[in-house]
């Protein structure tokens, strides 16, 4: 009697353990990874002080904050490496909002996310910072 509890009880442990990981997983491929990239070191310093993870950082002779130092590098923002975008599979890549014709086409075609941000008057920084919900 003692053996057939203890087999039972081991089968109902790995039916949850199975369901349990199986769950995980399912949730992990419904929701996409945030893995946003920022194109410009205005927004690496916004990014870092709202405590942001970033999966990609602009190429500045400015240093990187430390939490972004080892991240992969884009290019700048007028010269951007689309390349090594689309290398870290972001979730959104976000553009100078001067510079989005120049983004727009190639990201579209590669189905990434793009979202333009303005930050020329303190008004406009303010207004984007709310935006983006962070």
């Amino acid at each position: 009697m003692a053996k057939k509890q203890v087999l039972v009880s081991g089968v109902i442990l790995i039916v949850l353990l199975i369901g349990g990981v199986g769950y995980a997983v399912a949730q992990r491929q419904a929701q996409p990874a945030n893995r946003p990239v920022a194109t410009t070191m205005a927004q690496v310093a916004i990014f870092d002080r709202l405590g942001v993870p970033l999966a990609a950082v602009p190429t500045s002779q400015e240093p990187l904050p430390p939490r972004y130092a080892q991240l992969p590098k884009v290019g700048n923002h007028v010269s951007v490496n689309f390349e090594q975008i689309l290398r870290v599979h972001p979730s959104v890549v976000y553009v100078d909002a001067a510079l989005t014709a120049d983004y727009a086409t190639k990201l579209k075609a590669s189905q990434i996310k793009m979202t333009a941000l303005d930050f020329t008057t303190y008004q406009q920084l303010t207004r984007n910072i709310l935006q983006l919900g962070i």
